[in-house]
């Protein structure tokens, strides 16, 4: 027997007949089909314009005797009472791909919603929102696109993402807003590098994105290297990297019971400000035993240097050779610190208390030493100046080298008993006092002292070391 099968457009004038559509003008077909023994299996060729189609069986009967195409018919007599439902079915057909519009792609960062025009700073790599419309005129299919992407250096595959991941490209589903006119594709926080860190060095990288997808009869026509309008950017490095210079316990020796700090050095020698969140890591002995989690609450600037005080409870009991390993929260070690021991609680026995007792005491003694060396100053120099203050040759000088002043100048003025210096002594010549100016040099005093020496002589005097003192005692006792 012979089927006909007849495909008529439900819309044949296409736009004519429903505006803004898309449709396309087109004409009724029929094809037949021979079979055998009741069962049949039909490939039907699919209409090529965008259209509804209204498709509707029959088998060839008695009144198709004229028809060359249907070779065999029912017998005479018999005839076909299918219902006209079970024999007629409807398809519709799209030959138009989805588009994206141009210049409607927009991409934001996933913390703050910056948007980014051509240029991704690489904070933002593991968190990205995506929207852009979807075009199309009959019909998507919920779930059903894809954002694609994949990195380059100078327009080649980036050897760095080669290494990282076994991928050709990397792909994300969207979800589809049907309900929005155009329809939209959304991401949301959708991470560009997954499960690593993105090196720094991102000289000549760039990214570019592409859309796959189908809707109710075709695919979208994203292709990969070929990026959708809006979709390529070139990669920036931008983002906080902080470094441990330092890990200080404090205080140094702690005891059971006590809490304590970390005091940890940090300096942002990134590009961009950030906060430091940290994984800390307790080792006893050799052997990872907890952890906690720690943030320092302080946005560091770029090249920012600041000092984040951790806070560690208390260990309940006594614990040799404890350090602290600390890690950044995406797991990467910063640093850990020198190993110590929570000693005994009270084993300290007011150590501090004492030490602090001892540096008052101290304090104290060198003020008092102080004063009295003031004091002895004081009066020392008060009774240098009247000439009251004899210091004896031995205290000056080394034993066995006692020296006597030159004798220069004009003897001094007869005393009364008619004798005078060149009689009496070798010594200096005459003598003359007077109380020291402040802020006068030895030179000046000596002058004033004794003005019956010259310069020369009194600066001779000196050289030979002798003191102003010496020299007084010396000038008295040969009166």
């Amino acid at each position: 027997m012979t089927i006909e099968l007849t495909r008529t457009p439900v819309y044949p004038g296409g736009e004519s007949d429903k505006p803004n559509s898309g449709y396309v003008a087109a004409a009724t077909e029929v094809f037949y089909y021979s079979f055998e023994n009741g069962t049949f299996d039909l490939v039907i060729p699919a209409a090529l314009s965008t259209n509804e189609y209204r498709y509707v069986f029959r088998v060839c009967d008695s009144t198709d005797v004229n028809n060359p195409e249907c070779v065999n018919t029912l017998p005479a007599g018999a005839n076909d009472f299918s219902m006209t439902d079970d024999k007629t079915f409807y398809v519709k057909v799209d030959n138009e791909a989805p588009t994206v519009p141009f210049g409607s792609w927009k991409l934001t960062s996933g913390s703050d919603a910056e948007e980014f025009d051509g240029i991704l700073p690489s904070s933002t790599i593991h968190c990205v929102n995506i929207n852009f419309p979807i075009q199309e005129r009959q019909k998507l299919v919920a779930n059903s696109m894809q954002i694609n992407w994949m990195y380059y250096e100078h327009d080649l595959n980036w050897s760095q993402y080669r290494s990282t991941f076994p991928d050709a490209w990397q792909t994300a589903d969207l979800q589809l807003d049907l309900s929005a006119s155009p329809n939209r594709a959304v991401g949301n926080c959708v991470d560009l590098w997954p499960g690593h860190e993105l090196p720094s060095d991102l000289e000549g990288v760039d990214l570019r994105f592409w859309v796959t997808g189908t809707d109710s009869a075709v695919t979208l026509g994203g292709q990969f290297g070929s990026a959708v309008e809006g979709g390529d950017f070139a990669l920036t490095y931008k983002e906080a990297e902080f470094v441990i210079n330092k890990i200080i316990v404090s205080p140094g020796q702690p005891e059971a019971g006590q809490p304590f700090e970390l005091l940890v050095d940090v300096t942002n020698v990134g590009t961009d400000s950030g906060e430091l969140d940290l994984q800390i890591f307790t080792v006893i002995e050799g052997r990872q035993q907890s952890n906690f989690n720690y943030s320092c609450g302080t946005t560091f600037e770029p090249a920012m240097n600041n000092i984040c005080r951790v806070q560690v409870e208390a260990f309940p009991l006594p614990v040799s050779s404890v350090m602290f390993k600390l890690h950044d929260s995406s797991g990467n070690e910063l640093g850990e610190s020198p190993s110590f021991h929570i000693r005994e609680a009270g084993s300290s026995g007011g150590t501090d208390a004492n030490w602090a007792l001892y540096g008052g005491i101290a304090a104290v003694i060198v003020v008092l030493v102080a004063l009295v060396i003031g004091i002895m100053m004081y009066v020392g120099r008060e009774e240098e100046e009247d000439g009251d203050f004899f210091v004896e040759d031995e205290d000056y000088l080394p034993p066995g080298e006692a020296m006597t002043p030159m004798s220069r100048g004009p003897p001094r003025a007869e005393t009364g008993d008619g004798a005078d210096y060149a009689t009496q002594s070798s010594g200096p010549p005459g003598y003359g006092g007077g109380p020291a100016a402040g802020g006068d040099s030895k030179m000046d005093r000596a002058k004033r002292l004794f003005p019956f020496w010259d310069d020369a002589t009194i600066q001779g005097y000196f050289d030979q070391g002798w003191s102003l003192q010496q020299l007084q005692d010396w000038v008295r006792e040969n009166k």
